[in-house]
């Protein structure tokens, strides 16, 4: 904040040695005060700035005038407003004929303004269905005020299972009250000061649905209600998002048996396939191909699912295919594929 003080002399006379004030209120930072003083000519400054309250003499000619430049940094915390007194006392033994100017009031509303950012980053390598995601959600206040009352939400996918949330605030920062439902994780009535590295860390994991297909959207923004007793001039760093395409990985296992030790020639034998899935995610549109002994006539073929599907199935002379197979990751689930003859 910048403040002009211009005293001045109406005469008749000249008014050496009076002294102009102006100690400015709490709310101000200490070791910000800078100010400094210039006169018309014939009138003098005794000292042209200085570093600390004002509190300085001049030399007024009758119609002179003295002007005081006063800056200082208001803290970044400050609400309300901010009352500023100048006074002007003229010298010992000199007597002011109207004494009702010799004070002047400056009342300013404290408008704060703070700048919030945040950003949402993906801890984790690729987004593997069936595997743990885990974001990390930072806020930061560029001020140049202090920012309090604000709200922030995370909206996890539904493709997620969330497993562990935390929030953290650094130095006088608050994460304020946990609102939390479901997927969406929200705080409300949050605080954070302005500038000096602090945060409000935001950290989130949850395992992706072995199903999940597509993209994997996490979305945060921050709301300021209108009680919250500051603006933000840039909202468009108020929303952040992690898009990430989802990378399925599924280990299919195959089996085959005819459960003999040995095939007597002449007779029936029926081979056995299991097929399951090690994960993590499930596997949709997979093939299967069983190729049967040459020496053998096959006259039937079977197929069965748990937690899956044998999709379209045919026999092309010695050759069972499969295709458009899917199967859930984990166990108890399986394809089996018997084949006789």
């Amino acid at each position: 904040s910048t403040y002009t003080i211009e005293v001045s002399n109406n005469g008749p006379n000249g008014s050496w040695g009076s002294e102009g004030l102006d100690r400015l209120p709490a709310g101000f930072i200490e070791g910000s005060k800078v100010w400094a003083c210039q006169a018309t000519p014939g009138s003098s400054c005794a000292v042209s700035s200085g570093t600390w309250d004002l509190a300085a003499s001049v030399n007024l000619q009758s119609q002179g005038r003295a002007t005081f430049t006063l800056t200082a940094l208001m803290a970044a915390g400050a609400t309300g407003t901010v009352t500023n007194t100048a006074v002007i006392n003229p010298p010992p033994g000199a007597t002011d004929t109207n004494s009702s100017n010799n004070t002047a009031r400056d009342v300013d509303p404290l408008t704060p303004v703070a700048d919030l950012e945040v950003e949402s980053v993906r801890a984790t390598g690729e987004a593997v269905p069936g595997l743990t995601a885990e974001y990390i959600v930072n806020i930061q206040n560029q001020g140049p005020s202090d920012a309090s009352g604000f709200n922030f939400a995370s909206l996890i996918p539904e493709t997620v299972q969330l497993t562990s949330r935390l929030c953290r605030a650094s130095g006088a920062g608050s994460c304020g009250t946990d609102g939390t439902s479901g997927n969406r994780i929200e705080y409300s009535q949050s605080r954070l000061r302005a500038g000096g590295g602090e945060r409000l860390t935001l950290t989130l994991a949850g395992k992706i649905s072995p199903a999940a297909r597509g993209r994997l959207v996490n979305q945060v923004a921050i709301a300021i209600p209108g009680g919250a007793g500051f603006t933000d001039p840039n909202l468009l760093s108020n929303q952040a998002s992690d898009d990430t395409p989802l990378s399925p990985v599924a280990n299919l296992i195959i089996a085959k048996t005819n459960h003999l030790d040995a095939v007597v020639a002449g007779s029936d034998v029926t081979y056995e396939i299991e097929v399951t899935n090690a994960g993590p995610s499930d596997a949709v549109g997979f093939e299967i191909l069983d190729e049967l002994p040459s020496t053998m006539g096959v006259s039937s073929v079977n197929c069965t699912a748990v937690g899956g599907e044998c999709g379209t199935h045919r026999l092309n002379s010695q050759k069972v295919e499969v295709v458009g197979a899917s199967l859930r990751a984990g166990s108890g689930h399986s394809i089996r594929m018997s084949a006789g003859g």
